[in-house]
């Protein structure tokens, strides 16, 4: 189906399991997926994405927890691949200097400042950018970075008039707990 509808590119996020033993298990079902689709497959850890209940009272110590020991384990496992991130102080720092590529979540919920966050480091994308400002749509034009829209967001961008300014932009069909599946056609 994803290559009638000219999908070139499957991107697999980990299972948000929120703990190192099932990060690291997931490119062994990855894996196997790949021997099935005919399109390039994307493996990315979304890291620290949640804060799981045992650290409900600490969240600074699961950050740690993801940038001392996850990060490091699923980059041996995955021999790197891509990195979400959700603006957590550090992260970003850490899988850089661990060799992933950097995909952020910016400005979903608001003017967060994670679009330039991720345009500074030169981040493959940016994810959402529901909420754009003319500062945010100069950093995405000074960078490589591209602003992924989804289409059936809470706040749908990207709009005419950013489109017209010309930040590279992708519209993905997603499959997400907050975004329909829309199939073209």
């Amino acid at each position: 189906m994803m290559t009638r509808q000219s999908s070139t590119t499957v991107e697999i996020k980990s299972g948000y399991g929120l703990s190192t033993g099932s990060e690291v298990a997931t490119p062994q079902c990855i894996e196997s997926l790949t021997c099935d689709v005919p399109s390039t497959v994307v493996a990315t850890f979304p890291g620290a994405h949640a804060i799981p209940q045992e650290h409900a009272d600490d969240p600074d110590g699961y950050v740690d927890l993801v940038v001392s020991e996850m990060l490091p384990a699923v980059r041996d496992a995955w021999l790197a691949g891509d990195c979400d991130i959700f603006c957590e102080e550090g992260v970003l720092e850490a899988a850089a200097a661990l060799g992933f590529r950097l995909k952020v979540h910016g400005n979903e919920l608001g003017h967060s400042g994670g679009v330039g966050l991720a345009a500074s480091p030169g981040a493959v994308s940016v994810d959402h950018c529901n909420f754009l400002t003319d500062a945010d749509i100069a950093d995405l034009l000074a960078a490589p970075t591209i602003a992924v829209c989804l289409p059936a967001s809470p706040r749908n961008t990207p709009t005419p008039a950013f489109l017209s300014r010309g930040p590279r932009t992708s519209v993905p069909r997603p499959r997400s707990r907050r975004c329909s599946w829309r199939a073209s056609g």
